[in-house]
Parts: C-alpha cells; sequence; structure tokens
C-alpha cells in the first residue's frame, strides 16, 4: 500500500509507502460499540468535576472503544489515561468529539502513525468551537422554542404541554448524540 501525492499538473504520484506501527491489532469498531459509545455519552455529566469537568465522563464514553482496539495492559492504560484529561465542550456536540476520537484510536490501533498528542490537539481545538455554536443552539434556541411551545398547550390545561417538551427536546438531543458518534 503506497500513498500517492498530487505533483501540481494534477497528476497522482506514488509517494513513500505508509508506514504502520509495530504491535497493531488490526481490530476495527463494530456497530455494538458505536451503540454502547453513545449510551455512555448520556452519562457525559455523571462525575462531572472542576478539574476536568467532563473528562471522566469522556473517559467512560471511550471504554467500549479502548477495550475492542487495545489489549490488556499499559497500552491499553496509557489510552484511557489519555482519555482523561481535560474536557469541556457542549454536551451533545462532544458526542462528534468521542466519534473521531474512536475513529483516530480504531487507526492507530490498526498500525497508523497517528501520534498520541495528534488525538490530544484535536480534542483541545474542537471543545471550543462546539461549545460557542452548540449551546445558543440548544440552550438558547432549541429548548426555550420547545419550552413555549409546551408551556402555550399546559396553559390551555392540557397536560399534554410537558409532554410534548419533553419527548420533543429528548428526540432531537439523541438524534444529535447517535448521528454525532457516527458522523465522528
Amino acid at each position: 500500500m503506497s500513498a500517492t501525492q498530487d505533483n501540481g499538473s494534477g497528476e497522482r504520484e506514488n509517494s513513500e509507502p505508509l508506514t504502520f506501527l509495530p504491535g497493531a491489532t488490526g481490530r476495527r469498531l463494530t456497530k455494538k460499540d458505536l451503540f454502547r459509545i453513545f449510551l455512555r455519552l448520556n452519562l457525559l455529566q455523571g462525575s462531572f468535576n472542576f478539574e476536568r469537568i467532563e473528562a471522566i465522563g469522556y473517559s467512560y464514553a471511550m471504554i467500549p472503544a479502548i477495550k475492542r482496539l487495545y489489549k490488556k495492559g499499559t497500552e491499553r492504560t496509557k489510552v484511557l489515561t489519555r482519555s482523561l484529561e481535560f474536557f469541556s465542550t457542549q454536551l451533545y456536540l462532544a458526542a462528534i468529539v468521542v466519534g473521531i476520537d474512536a475513529a483516530l484510536e480504531e487507526e492507530r490501533a490498526r498500525g497508523a502513525r497517528i501520534k498520541e498528542n495528534d488525538i490530544i490537539e484535536m480534542k483541545v481545538d474542537l471543545m471550543g468551537p462546539f461549545a460557542g455554536v452548540g449551546d445558543p443552539v440548544f440552550w438558547g434556541t432549541v429548548r426555550p422554542v420547545l419550552g413555549a411551545i409546551g408551556a402555550t398547550i399546559a396553559m390551555k390545561g392540557s397536560l399534554l404541554g410537558p409532554l410534548v417538551f419533553f419527548v420533543f427536546f429528548n428526540v432531537i438531543r439523541l438524534a444529535v448524540l447517535w448521528s454525532g458518534v457516527h458522523y465522528g
């Protein structure tokens, strides 16, 4: 297998072959692993703390991928420890970051030369923008609009109002988490 580069004339030419890390497992994530990551992302803030914010929840969400991709021992411990570094972004858009991280870990476990720093930098680079976009969308738009619709229905004496808010907000939230993990 060899990499190709554009030589400037629009034609592709072969460059040096791709190199892989020794000891690669060659394992791939399954749909079941992605589903487990999705379920665990619902508990992202379950262990919120002021030192690392959402890092424990992030690491908890990554456990199915780490178990699938790395053999027991120091490598698995190292990856799990790396996933415990500071993490803070919008709860639902964090799924995209976790999905990308899982994909990078999969490629790394299969032997691609992806440095640990590349994975850490990806997380750091996406935290701010996703928080900046996700917070206004979910907390400033989706929740108030659905809350107003639910309140309007409830003011007419119907118990359907709170249910409308609860059901529609959670459908949107779960759809973003599900698609985020798979998109990443």
